[in-house]
């Protein structure tokens, strides 16, 4: 495995590469500068003595976790010996900020080396771009009908909105204890109840004027548009296994459409393949995927 080095980058270069970055249209930079107990590096990767790009790096102490918010180089995504020894430089020095845990989200054609890696999927981004024009991806059949969530279901819906978060996100590696922490998902489902953000969308689905399902998303705006962002989606036991998958999503591209949205988007758990080809096949396409991979400390 060639030998890598990760070096701290000098604030000149980090504005450089920030630059020239943004020059190649690639995803917003993450401000290397420390706020709410993470600390945020980056660091220039090293393979020999040449120089191949950078990683910006987060650390959280109180998780005993570190995040690659963007890793940037020059290696061919089939480079499988260079990658794999510019992951494991990696999690050499996570380990030495104290992480149990290496976390990360990627473009699809770098899954197979960071799976080669050890890395388990815990989530994939999925999105649709929303047609305006007489074509669309997915067929609204009108079977299903969304309205918004009056107060009571709301105040129904958010426990059974945190017991469907935490279960999957702890069945899916995102969390690290079963117990663990949400971080701001709570404070976000606590807003909820009473009077949620205007960017908040909470509807109740039902068939034939019988409730089915709820789903709530997000408003979020990127480059000037917005888009919408699902957060849940989830059937009532009692009405799983009729086939309401299809027309449920066809009816939120319906509402995206109609409320001149850009894309429909979210995150399927690693675990849900049955969802992942499910919504794909409807047209949906990967946008990222997230790993996760714990990391053995050398005895004290």
């Amino acid at each position: 495995m060639p030998e890598t080095q990760l070096v701290v980058m000098s604030e000149a270069a980090v504005e450089e590469w920030r630059a020239h970055h943004a020059a190649a249209g690639g995803s917003s930079f993450p401000d290397p500068s420390a706020s709410d107990g993470v600390e945020v590096e980056a660091l220039e990767v090293v393979v020999g003595d040449v120089a191949v790009g950078g990683v910006v790096l987060s650390h959280r102490a109180d998780l005993a976790r570190t995040t690659i918010r963007l890793l940037d180089t020059t290696l061919d995504d089939d480079d499988a010996p260079r990658w794999l020894a510019v992951l494991a430089a990696i999690e050499s020095y996570a380990v030495t900020r104290g992480a149990r845990s290496l976390v990360t989200a990627v473009s699809p054609r770098l899954l197979a080396p960071l799976q080669q890696a050890g890395f388990t999927v815990t989530m994939t981004g999925v999105g649709v771009t929303v047609a305006h024009g007489p074509d669309r991806r997915m067929v609204d059949d009108g079977r299903v009908r969304l309205r918004a969530m009056d107060d009571d279901e709301r105040r129904r819906f958010v426990p059974d909105a945190r017991e469907i978060l935490r279960s999957g996100m702890s069945q899916a590696g995102v969390l690290a204890e079963p117990g663990a922490p949400m971080d701001t998902v709570e404070q976000r489902l606590a807003g909820l109840v009473e009077s949620p953000p205007s960017d908040e969308v909470l509807l109740l689905a039902s068939v034939d004027g019988v409730p089915v399902g709820r789903f709530w998303g997000t408003l979020a705006e990127r480059d000037g548009v917005v888009d919408l962002v699902g957060n849940t989606i989830d059937l009532f036991p009692e009405h799983r296994g009729k086939g309401l998958t299809r027309p449920f999503m066809a009816a939120l591209e319906t509402y995206a459409r109609e409320h001149r949205l850009r894309d429909f988007r979210g995150r399927l758990y690693g675990h849900e393949r049955r969802a992942r080809t499910t919504v794909v096949g409807m047209g949906a396409g990967i946008d990222d995927v997230h790993l996760r991979k714990d990391l053995d400390r050398p005895p004290a």
